[in-house]
């Protein structure tokens, strides 16, 4: 009875796999099936949400015999690769080509093509791989001032023809909603959630009523709050973010209530307890001129506007650092006796902090060049510069990230100051323009594209007569030596006060 019972148990398992196997011809090939080829599809396939995405495979019989459609129904189906649900099923068609307005959030998917005979039910798969994301997924970030409104456009990289293509007011044309207030400046950065730990693509726009943070992770405009609410202790109304500085998951913000706090998800640290202070207590006036290393651990140079001295923010500390001078007879970080007018790390080979100091007095100015060695400032150089050079008068400063030129504007023009020649030049008029903002962009992503970007000098300007609709954004090639080089040209803003780059 005993060999009975395991005789017809394996007669059953047997019939299983033999069953099995008889549809599984996606792995194997049967004699007595003939097999479909499928062909004309590609690996990795791009699609934008919302937007037409067309597939035409060529379907082939292995034995060269005609293949009839009608015999054979299709699916083509994804699941989405990067969801917490992974294993859901999303149908996106039943026909035999792929003919659809993408419906997919942005994301990346494993996107399967199945032909099945309708007379046997064997069926036949391919998987590829399919990148959704927006048309305004890469590019620039453009704050307008519209008769003092913010307007935010982007000029999107489109990957197919590689050009920039223009969009204007997104939050209102794809989220449905219109920024408050004056505009102040827009920033990007990649982070993270802080109680999920999920990515977060975030942008922030602030005005004078308040800073919009924007969860644009997977390129939507409507998942937006209020930046209070990023910020852990009571704030009062119209409050904004004056300046952010980023490195991903370590950020700081200098607000509009004067305080420096920071932000590192990954150690826990909000927005929030104030920085400008030292161990003894007492709040510090400091300038909205940060000097922000970006490197691995976090380094920012301050200037304490009262006491006119550097101070130093590094690593886990909760409050400000007098720092030592290597040269303390000629270099006195810590009683400097000078107004700042400008200050900026400057990423060139030999890294460096360079700061425009003015003397109360005499009104001359200073250009002031540092390392830093832990809590140590090292001096590079403290050049009195000539009477004659307009940077006392500039409107806006950057620093060139390859060659380490002081680039400012006065008026409708732009000026070269190298500081290691002593070499003043005019290297742009704009004639009857207004200069609205020049800039070197700040990118985290290290790729080739990206980096030729970083070294572009942006130059915005615009028409007094006509503001709302004369903005336009330059990108110049500068080099060593020579002429600068227009490369790209866009118009159709208003006039820009302040543009980031979302990677």
């Amino acid at each position: 009875m005993k060999s009975t019972i395991i005789g017809f148990s394996l007669l059953i398992f047997t019939i299983c796999i033999l069953n099995s196997c008889r549809k599984d011809l996606g792995n194997y090939d049967y004699s007595e099936q003939n097999h479909v080829l499928i062909e004309n599809m590609e690996d990795n396939y791009l699609g934008f949400s919302g937007v037409e995405l067309k597939i035409k495979p060529v379907l082939k019989l292995r034995d060269g015999s005609s293949f009839d459609a009608d015999k054979y129904s299709y699916e083509w189906f994804s699941y989405d690769s990067l969801a917490s649900n992974a294993d859901i099923k999303k149908v996106l068609s039943t026909d035999k080509d792929l003919d659809v307005m993408l419906s997919l959030v942005p994301s990346k998917y494993a996107l399967f093509y199945q032909i099945t005979d309708k007379e046997t039910g064997y069926h036949w798969q391919k998987k590829v791989g399919l990148r959704v994301t927006t048309e305004i997924a890469d590019g620039w970030l453009i704050l307008n001032d519209i008769n003092n409104e913010a307007r935010l456009d982007m000029l999107a990289f489109n990957a197919k023809t590689t050009v920039y293509d223009p969009y204007f007011d997104i939050t209102k044309a794809s989220g449905g909603w219109k920024i408050e207030g004056k505009p102040l400046m827009v920033h990007y950065v990649r982070n993270s959630e802080f109680l999920t730990a999920k990515p977060s693509a975030r942008v922030y726009v602030s005005t004078d009523k308040l800073t919009y943070s924007i969860n644009n992770q997977i390129y939507t405009w409507n998942k937006y709050s209020n930046f209070k609410e990023e910020v852990m202790r009571p704030t009062p109304t119209n409050y904004h973010a004056v300046k952010f500085s980023s490195t991903g998951s370590e950020s700081y913000v200098l607000d509009s209530e004067g305080i420096l706090s920071r932000e590192n998800i990954p150690q826990a640290t909000l927005y929030g307890p104030s920085l400008n202070r030292l161990n003894t207590g007492g709040m510090i006036d400091i300038s909205p001129f940060l000097g922000d290393k970006r490197e691995s651990q976090n380094y920012l140079v301050v200037f304490d506007i009262k006491a006119k001295r550097f101070l130093i923010h590094k690593g886990l500390n909760q409050a400000l650092i007098i720092p030592s001078s290597s040269t303390p007879d000629t270099f006195k970080p810590d009683n400097l006796q000078k107004d700042l007018v400008y200050m900026a790390y400057v990423p060139i080979t030999n890294k460096q902090f360079y700061a425009l100091l003015r003397d109360p007095v005499t009104k001359k100015l200073n250009l002031i060049r540092f390392i830093d060695n832990d809590t140590e400032l090292v001096l590079q150089g403290d050049d009195v510069l000539d009477s004659s050079i307009p940077i006392d008068n500039a409107d806006f400063y950057d620093v060139d990230p390859t060659y380490g030129y002081i680039m400012y504007s006065v008026g409708s023009k732009i000026y070269q100051y190298d500081p290691f020649n002593k070499v003043n030049k005019l290297l742009i008029d704009k004639g009857n323009k207004i200069i609205s903002l020049i800039k070197y962009p700040n990118i985290f992503n290290r790729s080739n594209r990206y980096l030729e970007l970083q070294k572009k000098l942006v130059v915005c300007t615009y028409d007094a007569g006509q503001p709302t609709t004369s903005g336009k954004m330059e990108l110049y090639e500068i080099s060593l030596s020579g002429v600068p080089q227009l490369e790209k040209s866009y118009e159709g803003f208003g006039k820009i006060v302040s543009i980031s780059y979302r990677e």
